[in-house]
């Protein structure tokens, strides 16, 4: 492969470069890795979720590797830090995004959509569309 795959980072549009001192903190933020094989071409994409309404280190979700076959895929809270151990997991009550997101093929792009809503129930935003897209071939 000629050139290393570059992360993109999108975020919404209640980002904030100085987060609020009380919930919600700031909105949320993707990034997306591709990863392509020997030939060049592309064969997933790494996507991470992160959540920082309530939490303002925030809270991501990782979908290690998105594929355009995988259709739409539903964006799962991460497991949250138990105490003691043997109690069973938990997802996360920091993390409040709820949707799905796919990968779609569009001419020599592969775009990454994103179907999902986020931040405080009585200050619920949405975000649906396409936020970024990955070259099919590496360059």
């Amino acid at each position: 492969m000629a050139n290393d795959p570059t992360s993109q980072t999108w975020q919404s549009g209640d980002w904030s470069k100085r987060p609020n001192s009380e919930a919600p903190y700031n909105g949320i933020e993707i990034s997306g890795l591709p990863e392509y094989d020997e030939n060049g071409m592309l064969v997933s994409v790494a996507v991470t979720l992160t959540d920082y309404t309530l939490n303002k280190e925030g809270v991501a979700s990782i979908i290690p590797e998105l594929t355009v076959f995988a259709g739409r895929v539903d964006i799962i809270a991460p497991i949250a830090q138990t105490s003691p151990p043997s109690s069973p997991p938990k997802p996360s009550s920091d993390f409040t995004i709820k949707g799905w997101v796919s990968l779609e093929p569009s001419g020599a792009n592969v775009c990454l959509r994103i179907n999902l809503s986020y931040g405080l129930e009585h200050l619920r935003r949405e975000e649906i569309g396409y936020v970024m897209c990955f070259d099919l071939t590496a360059v």
